[in-house]
């Protein structure tokens, strides 16, 4: 949309337009037409339920960019807004409040504001000048193209940067000439194939990329200029300095090209005079539908959901919303009235282990493993893999001893009430495991980087070998339990502990999932929830252990299967209580 954006401003500066700017010679037709093309331009609006969902699609736009109509990279300018204070370093440069603050600095802090006035004067100045001279050769090229029209093959039409005169170029014979080739040789040769158009030439493409540098460059100079005039003449009170800063944030939101915030936050009066030709959804199965609707009201023409209704929903606790389907997304809604949708079929987190089930069980085994996840090199060096497709071992090494999924049945789990909260349940037994699995994690690592010098070349060493550990359960007191015994017996591994539902969207190289319930009438409550399983299956990117009472969830029909798929895949392994040897589970 960009593309064709700076296109349409280039046809605007080449054509009738542009020409009455260049005939009048004074600013203002000039910064009219700016101003009228700044309306026009696309801006899109990417939205997300959470703070962390917002901040995560940020950080990797920051880091990676996009990649522009001429395959070089391309970090367009965004401003990320209503994501609260707790943000990285890494994308606060971007937050709105942050780009605010620095731009008010700029005119209510300035020691000598006429000065800097002078200076965005003479700036816009040499803008106007720029747009002019990159104009002119643009014209001229199109003038030479189109005299000499249809250009013959092998020739092509240039500009002359310093004089702006057009030359043609026959690159058969290696040759220039600033006369467009005669009536024979074009008979001789026929038309081009290549240069069919004069937007096709090679100086088209560079000299109207100059031309839409001056006309950004030439926007943002002019609203800069107008801040200044305007702080300059408020007289400094507190009413000024607001009005300033309500010009500042109208700007901040001008420049951008990409608007982040959270649903929530896309309903703020500040958003009241922008309008977005593209609303993005990430986790919009995990949105109530009238949140989404708060993005749809900015005025969008188009809007993109990207979710996955196989998921957990967004949490609802009134019992009578719930029941009257309040926690049902606009996504799930269409899903299941028949709207078409795309669906990603390849996955590039899990290794193909970890994928094999959830593609099975909730994709109809649509869902591939990408090629990255598919290679020796993905997993460390103390896991193995049951798919031929990864090799179990390094020769050079000891035999790894881990699964990449692996099904620890504990037969001495045993769920408990909770005594302050009655609702919510915790399992000693198999917190306790989960504490020795992780302590049996990192005795593999230290036997396998028994070279390292210091404690804290050690640590690093055995970060850098096992990855990020994610250790997720059904219920809070399950979740409370394990932290308080990692506060107890600290390790040297990078651990976080979090409920099923906290890890949505989320991604860790190890997970550690505790179901929590053992007893024997077989009851396991919302741990049955299909799509809560699907979570907690899909979070790990290399390994994978689930640990439980295998005699109570088999009664549940997802997990019999799951606990069956474990089984064919030889990784299912009986431990009779929290203490064992786990280093010996894989041999």
């Amino acid at each position: 949309m960009y593309n064709q954006y700076y296109q349409g401003a280039v046809d605007a500066f080449i054509g009738p337009a542009g020409m009455r700017c260049r005939q009048q010679g004074e600013e203002k037709p000039w910064i009219d037409l700016i101003s009228t093309l700044a309306t026009k331009k696309p801006r899109m609006l990417v939205v997300a339920p959470s703070n962390a969902a917002v901040s995560n699609i940020v950080e990797r736009l920051m880091e990676s960019g996009f990649v522009d109509g001429g395959g070089g990279q391309y970090f367009p300018k965004i401003v990320c807004t209503g994501i609260g204070q707790r943000v990285s370093d890494r994308v606060r440069p971007v937050c709105f409040d942050e780009l605010c603050s620095s731009t008010m600095r700029q005119y209510t802090d300035s020691s000598d504001p006429s000065k800097q006035l002078v200076e965005l004067n003479e700036r816009v100045q040499q803008l106007i000048r720029s747009v002019a001279f990159h104009q002119s050769l643009l014209v001229n090229l199109s003038t030479a193209f189109h005299a000499s029209k249809p250009l013959p093959r092998g020739f092509e039409v240039r500009v002359q940067l310093e004089t702006g005169q057009p030359y043609w170029v026959d690159h058969e014979l290696k040759s220039t000439s600033f006369c467009g080739p005669d009536a024979d040789v074009a008979a001789a040769r026929g038309p081009a194939d290549e240069y069919t158009d004069w937007f096709l030439l090679p100086d088209f493409a560079k000299f109207s990329h100059l031309l839409t540098q001056d006309i950004s460059a030439l926007d943002e100079t002019y609203l800069r200029r107008n801040l200044l005039n305007a702080a300059m003449r408020l007289e400094s009170s507190h009413k000024s300095k607001h009005r300033v800063r309500g010009l500042v944030e109208e700007s901040v939101l001008h420049n951008a090209h990409i608007v982040f915030s959270t649903l929530n936050s896309a309903g703020s009066a500040m958003m009241d005079a922008t309008e977005f030709c593209v609303a993005l959804i990430d986790e919009a199965a995990q949105c109530v539908e009238p949140s989404i609707l708060i993005a749809l009201r900015r005025g969008c023409r188009q809007c993109i959901m990207v979710g996955d209704q196989k998921q957990l929903p967004a949490t609802v606790f009134s019992v009578k919303s719930h029941m009257n389907q309040y926690d049902r997304s606009l996504f799930q809604r269409l899903t299941e009235t028949g709207h078409p949708y795309i669906m990603l079929d390849t996955q590039y987190r899990m290794t193909p282990d970890i994928c094999a089930h959830p593609s099975t069980a909730f994709y109809g085994g649509r869902l591939k493993s990408g090629p990255n996840v598919s290679t020796a090199s993905y997993l460390p060096a103390m896991f193995y893999s049951r798919r031929n497709s990864l090799s179990t071992c390094s020769s050079s090494g000891p035999p790894a001893i881990f699964g990449s999924l692996m099904f620890l049945d504990l037969q001495s789990s045993v769920e408990q009430r909770w005594q302050d909260n009655n609702d919510s349940l915790l399992n000693r037994e198999e917190a306790s495991l989960c504490r020795h699995l992780v302590a049996a994690l990192e005795e593999e690592c230290r036997l396998r980087r028994q070279k390292t010098v210091t404690q804290q070349q050690q640590q690093q060493s055995m970060r850098s070998l096992l990855g990020s550990i994610g250790i997720i359960a059904p219920y809070s007191a399950q979740v409370g339990l394990l932290k308080a015994l990692f506060r107890d017996r600290p390790c040297d591994l990078d651990v976080e502990v979090g409920t099923v539902d906290g890890f949505q969207g989320r991604e860790k190289d190890i997970v550690i999932m505790t179901a929590v319930r053992g007893n024997e009438c077989g009851s396991i409550g919302f741990v049955a929830d299909p799509r809560r399983l699907n979570v907690a299956l899909t979070r790990a990117k290399k390994a994978l252990f689930v640990v439980g009472h295998a005699d109570t969830l088999r009664r549940n029909p997802q997990w019999s299967s799951l606990i069956a798929h474990i089984e064919k895949e030889d990784s299912f392994v009986c431990v009779s209580h929290a203490g064992a040897d786990l280093r010996q589970v894989g041999r």
